[in-house]
């Protein structure tokens, strides 16, 4: 097996014994682009994995990474983890659509995975997509339901097209209840 620096799920460094016993392992490097416990985007995807950890952990090392939003740190971070020998490196946001397609170019061995964006033709890079309009939607009707001035608000942060969805999603699932309700739409980019 090839030699690597091993972290542990939160980040640290391994001790020799934990290294020993993770060198089969598949290695995972999950990059969020906020905080793990935003109560959305990042926390549903920091969950997830989680989970799936729970249930393969003796198949798999999870490193987790937080707060890795401008694109200028985006590169650098995903270079360590196909650098350092992690065999899966998952980008969780649009905003890593160009430098996962930049580093997967780069090291061909090391699948990347791009939670939302624009991938193109890359062998070793895949995309998964959320689907927030059904979050959204579930919010709306929330809303809708808890209005006492038949006014209500929903707060996006960039335009992206998943983002778009869950508005959109909000917007219908607050109709659905209401078709009179005013539903005030903000993006703070």
């Amino acid at each position: 097996p090839r030699q690597r620096q091993c972290r542990t799920q939160d980040g640290g460094n391994a001790t020799e014994e934990e290294t020993a016993e993770t060198a089969e392992k598949m290695k995972v490097a999950l990059v969020l682009p906020g905080k793990k416990d935003d109560v959305s985007f990042n926390q549903a995807m920091y969950r997830g994995m989680n989970d799936y950890y729970n249930a393969h952990s003796e198949e798999i090392e999870l490193t987790v990474v937080e707060n890795i939003y401008d694109v200028a740190d985006i590169t650098p971070t995903l270079t360590e983890y196909a650098d350092t020998g992690y065999d899966v490196v998952i980008g969780h946001g649009y905003q890593f659509s160009e430098p996962v397609v930049t580093v997967a170019e780069q090291y061909p061995d090391v699948a990347f995975l791009l939670g939302c964006g624009v991938l193109g033709d890359v062998v070793n890079a895949t995309m998964y997509d959320v689907q927030l309009e059904a979050g959204g939607y579930l919010m709306g009707v929330i809303a809708a339901l808890a209005t006492q001035s038949n006014q209500i608000g929903v707060i996006g942060g960039g335009e992206g097209a998943e983002i778009t969805r869950g508005h959109e999603g909000f917007k219908q699932g607050a109709k659905s209840i209401n078709p009179d309700v005013e539903i005030q739409e903000v993006y703070t980019g």
